[in-house]
């Protein structure tokens, strides 16, 4: 769980983020690791309006009927008539949750709590991606 199970207000936006991830502590025999490490189960990441309707979601449940990763339009972003709707999963390759802070920092344009948040989320983003055992 993160942050007790309850969503992050994203500072200067009306939306909060919301992360539920599995993961499993594992050992790790490999030079120069170890001996221990954290590997990912599955993950939801969610962008939420104020209200706490999804507005963008992140999805892997591996041990699910769908065990690909995917993302899910919220329905607050899908017109009556749309194409797509909220129980569709658009497939994508796994998300690190860097990525997603990321996206709240740049995209949606939440306010940074520090100065060099790019400088210390692209250091956690190139030791996720040096050590991840998926690419």
């Amino acid at each position: 769980m993160v942050n007790d199970d309850k969503p992050i207000k994203l500072k200067g936006q009306q939306l909060l983020l919301w992360v539920r991830m599995k993961y499993e502590i594992i050992p790790d025999d490999r030079d120069g690791y170890g001996p221990w490490r954290v590997t990912t189960r599955g993950y939801v990441y969610e962008v939420q309006s104020a209200s706490g309707e999804a507005v963008m979601s992140w999805h892997w449940h591996p041990t699910s009927k769908m065990r690909d990763p995917h993302i899910h339009a919220g329905h607050t972003q899908l017109a009556d008539d749309a194409v797509l709707s909220r129980k569709h999963h658009t497939p994508t390759g796994r998300v690190s949750l860097e990525s997603v802070v990321r996206f709240c920092l740049e995209d949606l344009q939440a306010d940074h709590l520090r100065n060099d948040w790019d400088k210390v989320l692209a250091l956690r983003e190139g030791l996720f991606k040096l050590h991840r055992s998926w690419h």
